[in-house]
């Protein structure tokens, strides 16, 4: 797993590698690397770029909770705990958690929040889902049951989604479900610590705190140099995973601060082991494996075996980060 640093001016750690400098406002600035103009889509459900991505994950809370540190689940999200047994996870939410709006958030909630990423092929979520939902059902307003067509121990990681508040929803299962159940849109109730506050085309997209303050803006920049620059500056005092050039200057110099965490990135070899001289698809037409030769190289078993042994895997992490 890669580890990713985040440069702080003395602020705080919102995840990753960053740089930070301590501006004395509270407001974290931050660069927005693909502009105002593209992140449009304040909806977590359906957003696939990195600024939409990040924000969100401060607006609308997760249903289970990961540790940054290892990446296991917690019972930090909305469910407070969960079981996976015979092919079904049921899920047990906390009964203290509300929007911004002061509702409560119920298990009709996340069950909205299934249907919406399974309507929506654009969702991120969507083929996830798709594959391992077979059925999902409110048992009460604090417990849902899905049962999986796809039953694996990395299902939990599909049923992680961060939820949004239903509007006017009422269900009971999938077979009673109401296909015009309503569409997804920009909610203005969250769950996290901040609220959205809108885009301003060309220049910045920001959060705010529930008494109205700016907590959070993420400016357009004109070049990766330009936010180095703007960094440098002061008027940028978080930057996530900069150059590698630009980690070594300013990883131990004041006033930086670096934080490190677990990427949900990895980086690997593959070898191909098929016959390059007679190529050949993995599989038929069925799906049934086909068989592919053995290649002169890699079909050996100890030269597969010395390349492992020749990779330094801590030196090549020390290098990317």
């Amino acid at each position: 797993m890669r580890t990713r640093l985040v440069f702080l001016l003395a602020l705080l750690v919102l995840a990753g590698s960053n740089l930070a400098q301590d501006r004395g406002s509270g407001v974290i600035v931050a660069p927005n690397w693909l502009g105002s103009e593209y992140t449009r889509i304040m909806n977590p459900l359906l957003c696939n770029e990195p600024t939409c991505q990040t924000l969100n994950r401060l607006l609308f809370p997760r249903l289970i909770g990961v540790d940054p540190a290892t990446g296991l689940h917690t019972d930090t999200g909305l469910a407070q705990r969960w079981t996976h047994t015979g092919g079904v996870v049921t899920l047990f939410l906390h009964d203290d958690a509300t929007w911004s709006d002061g509702q409560p958030v119920t298990a009709y909630d996340v069950a909205y929040t299934y249907l919406v990423a399974l309507g929506a092929t654009g969702s991120p979520f969507h083929a996830g889902l798709e594959r391992r939902v077979e059925n999902i059902k409110v048992e009460d307003d604090h417990t849902l049951r899905v049962d999986l067509a796809l039953d694996t121990c990395s299902a939990l990681y599909d049923l992680n989604l961060p939820v949004v508040p239903a509007i006017d929803f009422t269900f009971t299962s999938l077979d009673s479900w109401d296909t015009d159940y309503p569409k997804p849109t920009t909610s203005s109730a969250t769950a996290g610590p901040f609220t959205f506050a809108g885009v301003n085309p060309q220049e910045a997209i920001r959060a705010i705190t529930p008494d109205g303050s700016v907590a959070l803006e993420y400016r357009d920049i004109t070049s990766v140099e330009d936010a180095i620059e703007r960094f440098r500056s002061g008027e940028f005092n978080l930057i996530q995973s900069p150059r590698l050039d630009v980690r070594a200057e300013l990883r131990h110099r004041d006033p930086y601060q670096v934080y490190a965490y677990s990427n949900g990135l990895m980086d690997f070899i593959s070898l191909n082991l098929a016959d390059p001289k007679e190529p050949e698809s993995n599989f038929d037409e069925d799906g049934n494996p086909l068989e592919q030769g053995v290649h002169p190289i890699f079909g050996d078993v100890r030269v597969r075996r010395a390349l492992q042994l020749g990779i330094d895997v801590e030196a090549l992490i020390e290098v990317a980060v």
